[in-house]
């Protein structure tokens, strides 16, 4: 038999150091277990949270910027030739103001951003509105006077803006044709000081 080796101090500071460094090892993989597992925890969650503010299939074929088809006193003559009966009981002061602002207001450019779970849009020239699908939010007029309630709803392939405040509500609900050229935005305004809505529609192109 060959006789047993020699076990000196530096050997045994040896096998201690060894023996550490494999519980170090241990400790560093359950620390490593222990980050994947927060990792994919919190994956979880972003994804959870992704999922909730996905955006809903079809509304990203809106966004881009369009033109109105037509000359703007073609647009402007469509918005007061469907506003004349619920205009007419006003006196002529209140109908020229009425008719000025319509043509003041006119949307020569419509903007559609489609952010997950959220749309921006910007009419002619009115600021541009970013909101979640479905919630309302607030807005002021350009003086800062009055102030409305701005909601975008996506149902049926549609994309529906809505403005409400004190004195009425404007309905804008915007349909996209099968190639995604041409925008059709039909118009319901309702008034505390008209005693009949006004309707009407106007197209654009996808510039």
């Amino acid at each position: 038999m060959f006789p047993r080796p020699k076990v000196g101090p530096r050997s045994e500071v040896m096998t201690v150091t060894l023996a550490t460094e494999n519980l170090e090892t241990g400790a560093q993989r359950r620390l490593r277990r222990g980050a994947l597992w927060i990792t994919a925890a919190l994956g979880c969650v972003l994804a959870a949270g992704t999922a909730l503010a996905e955006t809903p299939a079809g509304l990203t074929r809106f966004a881009g910027t369009y033109t109105y088809a037509n000359t703007r006193d073609h647009g402007v003559a469509i918005v007061e030739k469907a506003s004349e009966a619920a205009l007419a009981e006003l006196n002529m002061v209140m109908r020229l103001l009425a008719k000025k602002a319509m043509a003041d207001r006119f949307a020569i450019n419509i903007l559609i951003e489609t952010p997950p779970g959220k749309v921006g849009m910007k009419t002619g020239s009115l600021q541009k509105v970013t909101s979640e699908l479905n919630k309302p939010v607030e807005v002021k007029s350009e003086d800062g006077k009055q102030t409305g309630k701005v909601t975008f709803k996506f149902e049926g392939g549609k994309l529906i803006s809505s403005l409400t405040g004190d004195d009425g509500s404007v309905t804008s609900t915007f349909t996209l044709s099968a190639d995604g050229k041409t925008l059709q935005r039909d118009v319901h305004v309702v008034s505390k000081r008209m005693k009949k809505p006004v309707s009407y529609r106007l197209v654009y192109k996808r510039k």
